[in-house]
C-alpha cells in the first residue's frame, strides 16, 4: 500500500489529487448550495443556473465576468439595505 497525498472537498467529501480540482468542487458545491435557497419559478432550476455559472467561471473561458460579477455583488453588499427596501 502506498500513502498519496490528497485534497479533500470539504463539501462534497471527495478527494482530488490537485488543489485546483478540490478547490472547484468546493467552488461549485457552494453554487448549488445558493441555488438552493433560491425558489424555482416554473421549469426554470436554480441550482442548475448556478452550477451553469459554476462551470463557466472555473472554465475562464470568459475571464471579464468575475470580474463584473465581483464589482456587482460588491455594491450590492454596500448597498444592501436601500436596495432591498420594501
Amino acid at each position: 500500500m502506498q500513502t498519496v497525498e490528497a485534497y479533500k472537498c470539504e463539501r462534497t467529501k471527495q478527494l482530488f489529487e490537485h488543489p485546483r480540482d478540490a478547490a472547484r468542487c468546493e467552488f461549485k458545491a457552494m453554487m448549488k448550495s445558493a441555488g438552493g435557497k433560491l425558489g424555482a419559478m416554473g421549469s426554470v432550476n436554480p441550482v442548475d443556473i448556478l452550477e451553469w455559472l459554476a462551470n463557466n467561471m472555473t472554465s475562464n473561458v470568459h475571464p471579464t465576468f468575475q470580474d463584473a460579477l465581483f464589482e456587482a455583488l460588491d455594491y450590492f453588499k454596500a448597498n444592501r439595505e436601500t436596495i432591498t427596501q420594501r
